[in-house]
C-alpha cells in the first residue's frame, strides 16, 4: 500500500500557465534514502522532496520559508517513520 503525505503551500508557486498549491510527497523508497548523510543540509532536503514529489527543481527553489520548513518537517516524518 502506497502512502502520500500532502503539503498545502500558504504561498502557492506559478510555474509556467500553472499554479501549484500543494505537494504530494509519495513514501520514501530505499533508492531515496541510499545518498542520505547524518549533516543533511536544507539542499539535501529539498533534493530529497523534489524526488517524492516529482517537481522541478525550479518550482522546489521557489517555495516560502514557511513552505520550506513544512515540506522539511514532512520529510523527516516519512523518513522516521517505522525507525
Amino acid at each position: 500500500m502506497s502512502v502520500e503525505t500532502v503539503v498545502i503551500l500558504k504561498k502557492p508557486i506559478e510555474f509556467g500557465s500553472q499554479v501549484i498549491d500543494r505537494l504530494v510527497l509519495r513514501e520514501p523508497t530505499a533508492k531515496d534514502i541510499a545518498a542520505l548523510k547524518s549533516d543533511m543540509t536544507l539542499g539535501d532536503i529539498l533534493e530529497i522532496g523534489r524526488r517524492l514529489c516529482d517537481q522541478p527543481k525550479s518550482v522546489m527553489e521557489k517555495l516560502s520559508v514557511p513552505d520550506t520548513y513544512a515540506l522539511a518537517e514532512q520529510i523527516g516524518f516519512l523518513l522516521d517513520d517505522g525507525r
